[in-house]
Order: structure tokens, then C-alpha cells, then sequence
């Protein structure tokens, strides 16, 4: 695995190898995934060289975001549900605070900011079949403590609203479809 140093002027990807393991590669290397416990479940862990930790969801629809290192039962951190104006502040139990928040130029894409709103880590969903997105980690912000829990955390939480959506596409569509007594 690369060192955060190396990973701003490397081209990173998340990808969905299979329906509960998501990796974080740069071509052919992998940097970091994220295994969910069960399909359909926001019980997940992530692992990376920055350390290992377990993420959840709970709550709908505005769902907040646990984040616990490796197995432990001690919350470190929690992402809290976005609003309509601002982003999503991410909170540590020590004080540390960062915001998850739609990029300003590419409303589609989504960042990692920190305290004082400078980009740490750009997240940008590519089109296509599956789920793909891009990586751009900003220069000043590679040797940050928290970069590969933020990389972890973005990934996690696209793939969670991605797997939100298609939920609800089924639903809709089941919703829609004629009973055998039409």
C-alpha cells in the first residue's frame, strides 16, 4: 500500500469488486477498502495505512455516521446529517472538525473540507454501469492524520447513497408494477 505522502499525484478510484467489498486503487494497486458485514447492511469496515475502522449508519432518512477504530466500542468520530444550505459536519471526540459537503464549481461532486473550508479530498462519481468514483486528494492535505479515514469515510458514504437509491428505485418500481388481479 502507498504511503499518504504519495497519493496526491496518483489517479485514485473507488470500485465495487463485489456487492459488499469496495476498493480504494490507484491502477493496479489497492490503497484501502471497505467490507460491509451483509447486503443491504451499513455496518462496514475499513481498512487502510492509516488504520482500521468500523462504520455504520443508522437513522432515515437523515442517517448519522459512527466511526470507531478497529473494534472498539468508543465512538471517534461522527458524521452528522447534511442540510439543504451547508454540508455535513464530521465530528471528533476530541474536537477535531472537518465538513462533507457539495464541491462549489461541480454541485455533483462532493469534498472533505476542513475547519476553515479548504478542500482536503475530492469525490466525483463517474457514469457508467456500477459504482466508480474518482479521487482527487488536494497537495497541502497528504500528510494529514485523518486522510485515509476521510478517503474511507467519502467512499463509504457515496456507496451508501448509491445503494439508498437503487433501494428506492426497486421500491418504486414494484410500487408501480401490475398485480396479477389487474
Amino acid at each position: 500500500m502507498k504511503r499518504s505522502s504519495e497519493l496526491s499525484s496518483l489517479s485514485l478510484v473507488w470500485n465495487r469488486r463485489t456487492t459488499r467489498i469496495l476498493e480504494l486503487t490507484a491502477g493496479e494497486a489497492l490503497l484501502a477498502g471497505l467490507k460491509f458485514e451483509k447486503v443491504g447492511g451499513s455496518l462496514a469496515t475499513g481498512h487502510s495505512p492509516g488504520g482500521k475502522w468500523t462504520l455504520w449508519r443508522i437513522g432515515f432518512p437523515k442517517a448519522r455516521t459512527y466511526i470507531r477504530v478497529g473494534t472498539s466500542k468508543r465512538n471517534v468520530a461522527i458524521l452528522e446529517p447534511g442540510s439543504r444550505t451547508g454540508g455535513a459536519p464530521l465530528a471528533f471526540a476530541d474536537g477535531r472538525s472537518f465538513l462533507w459537503q457539495p464541491a462549489k464549481d461541480r454541485r455533483q461532486d462532493m469534498t472533505f473540507a476542513n475547519a476553515t473550508g479548504k478542500t482536503i479530498a475530492r469525490f466525483r462519481a463517474e457514469n457508467g454501469p456500477g459504482f466508480r468514483v474518482g479521487v482527487e486528494i488536494e497537495r497541502w492535505a497528504r500528510d494529514l492524520p485523518e486522510l485515509w479515514l476521510l478517503l474511507l469515510l467519502g467512499g463509504y458514504t457515496l456507496i451508501s447513497l448509491h445503494n439508498d437509491k437503487q433501494a428506492a428505485a426497486a421500491k418504486a418500481k414494484l410500487l408501480k408494477a401490475p398485480t396479477a388481479a389487474e
